[in-house]
């Protein structure tokens, strides 16, 4: 029963990565426990990584317009003015 409704709501495509997940699972966790290990060891150098992945975001096609990155600055700083005040919820 909870396979089927997994799966209903997974679709095709879900069930496809479910099954790779499910048989490279092993391979995956360390990456990501690895991954976790050396953020908390190498602080410093997460800073690096972020900036780094935030440049390479940059040049892909589904980075922000220089339009819609001020639009998005404007809601944040309304968001923060907002939250100082404490309005925000």
């Amino acid at each position: 029963m909870v396979q089927q409704l997994l799966a209903w709501a997974l679709g095709p495509s879900g069930m496809k990565i479910l099954d790779w997940y499910v048989a490279n699972s092993l391979a995956v966790n360390t990456v990501v426990v690895a991954a976790a290990i050396l953020a908390l060891v190498f602080p410093r150098h997460n800073k690096r990584v972020q900036a780094f992945l935030g440049a390479l975001w940059a040049k892909t096609p589904f980075a922000l317009s220089p339009q819609d990155r001020k639009a998005v600055d404007a809601v944040r700083a309304r968001y923060e003015a907002r939250k100082r005040s404490g309005k925000a919820k």
